[in-house]
């Protein structure tokens, strides 16, 4: 089976709260001692990792605005002649959502700076979106067991992990669950783009831990932006390069001497499963030219062999069969060999063209492969399929995905911003079974021996799935001037 998938091409011409999705916003009021309003008072924020610098006037309402704001850590610094400067430093932004920074000066003799602490907790209060938040400080140094993003699901409140959606995609962690549902009507986004799976529903693809900044989750009460969700939304946002060179390195193990017999080896009087796993890689970044153009990079590899045990009683009807009907070239097998390769890499480069052009750019791809004797689905209702293949072939279960982001951010004004983003996204995955054995000489199929199947129907018929999107995105933002 095929499905081919070609993504509209999409505008959105919005006012007021529609901006880049991934992009965040600082905002607030300037009054003096006596709480009347500033105006024309130069405002500025910095981002702290690039340096770069962006600068806005007050309205006649002592308003400023800064949006479409990379996600990150800024000092905001705001001047007015007569006035002492008022800092607040360490203001944490993060994607799609606004932070109020609001100042009162004082005159020029006294000197005057707060301090607002990284990790303060910042309470939105410009969208009615009920959502939660896991920045870069989490990603990083919570335990994972398998180091999937979505392992931090069960993190904020109302949603928990789902069950995996796609056997194909055993490595991803599964899906997203809030409210109850069943994880397919989630839709995600990286980069303010869809990472969407439209042939089972879901996460299309997965990303390093190296390589992302934060994971936010709508809940619910989102504006009409994400219209083409009917449960909640996941926002997921890689990271950049910043003035200073960082890089990272990891590698984790596990093997069988770290695991428990599982219940059918108990049962059955049989040794413990073999189990490996090696997780490795790491992240580079930096500038190319400081404070001007920037660059990020990460890359993970896994490689797992385990071993699938099937309940003794499966297996005796397994051998029943055989021996009752030679001809189905029948091989039983208790214990089905299941390794697992799986690749991630991201990169991504963002450039200041001037003050008021921006480009960003990201590649991020995931390999997958399974080599194994059967197929067995994840959660199915069907029953456990003993090996029925010959020994010196292999069943592929692969998938290839890539997603290439491109976006432009136009400051046409102090209250007025345009981004225009790309993207191109290429979804392959596909189960087949051996090719080096004529399929005259495979087990008949549709055959039920009470608690087993054979042949090539169910979880073991060849299946090829495809998935092409492009999607373009045009998003401008224009802001009243009686609003923060």
């Amino acid at each position: 089976m095929k499905k081919i998938w070609f993504g509209g091409l999409l505008f959105l011409l919005a006012t007021g709260a529609a901006y880049a999705q991934f992009a965040g916003t600082i905002a607030g009021r300037v009054i003096d001692q006596a709480g009347a309003v500033v105006v024309n008072a130069t405002a500025t924020a910095t981002n702290t990792g690039t340096g770069i610098v962006r600068t806005t006037v007050t309205n006649s309402d002592g308003l400023y605005t800064f949006a479409a704001l990379q996600p990150g850590t800024y000092n905001v610094k705001i001047e007015m002649t007569g006035f002492a400067v008022s800092t607040k430093s360490g203001v944490t932004l993060v994607g799609d959502s606004t932070v109020t920074a609001d100042f009162q000066l004082g005159v020029a003799s006294m000197s005057q700076q707060v301090e607002v602490s990284s990790d303060a907790v910042i309470v939105e209060t410009t969208q009615s979106v009920v959502s939660g938040s896991i920045q870069t400080s989490e990603v990083q140094n919570l335990p994972m067991l398998n180091r999937t993003f979505m392992g931090l699901v069960t993190l904020i409140p109302e949603a928990r992990p789902a069950p995996i959606l796609n056997s194909t995609k055993l490595t991803f962690g599964g899906g997203m669950s809030v409210g109850g549902g069943g994880g397919r009507n989630i839709m995600t986004e990286v980069d303010g783009a869809e990472n969407r799976d439209d042939i089972v529903g879901g996460p299309m693809m997965n990303f390093s831990v190296e390589g992302i900044q934060e994971f936010k989750l709508l809940a619910h009460s989102f504006t009409a932006q994400y219209g083409r969700s009917s449960n909640a939304v996941g926002e997921v946002v890689t990271k950049s390069g910043t003035n200073q060179f960082h890089g990272t390195a990891f590698a984790f193990g596990r093997n069988d001497g770290m695991t428990a017999i599982e219940y059918f080896n108990k049962v059955g009087n049989l040794p413990k499963s073999a189990y490996n796993r090696e997780q490795f890689g790491g992240s580079i970044g930096g500038p190319i030219k400081k404070d001007r153009w920037f660059i990020f990079g990460s890359a993970e590899r896994t490689y797992q062999t385990y071993t699938t045990v099937f309940p003794s009683a499966v297996y005796n009807e397994a051998v029943i069969l055989k021996n009752a009907l030679p001809n189905l070239l029948l091989q039983p097998s208790q214990f089905i060999p299941q390794p697992l390769h799986d690749f991630l890499m991201t990169i991504k480069s963002d450039y200041r063209i001037n003050d008021h052009h921006s480009f960003s750019v990201r590649w991020a791809q995931q390999n997958q492969y399974a080599f194994d004797d059967q197929f067995v689905a994840v959660n199915s209702t069907n029953p456990p399929h003993p090996d029925t293949a010959p020994k010196t072939s292999y069943d592929l279960n692969g998938s290839f995905l890539w997603s290439l982001v491109a976006s432009e951010t136009w400051i046409i004004g102090n209250n007025t911003v345009n981004t225009f983003k790309v993207q191109s996204s290429y979804y392959d995955t596909k189960q087949t079974m051996p090719t080096d054995v004529p399929s005259s000489q495979w087990p008949l199929q549709n055959l039920t021996f009470p608690s087993l199947e054979v042949g090539r129907t169910g979880p073991s018929t060849d299946q090829e799935f495809f998935e092409k999107r492009w999607e373009f995105t045009m998003i401008s933002r224009a802001k009243s001037a009686s609003t923060p």
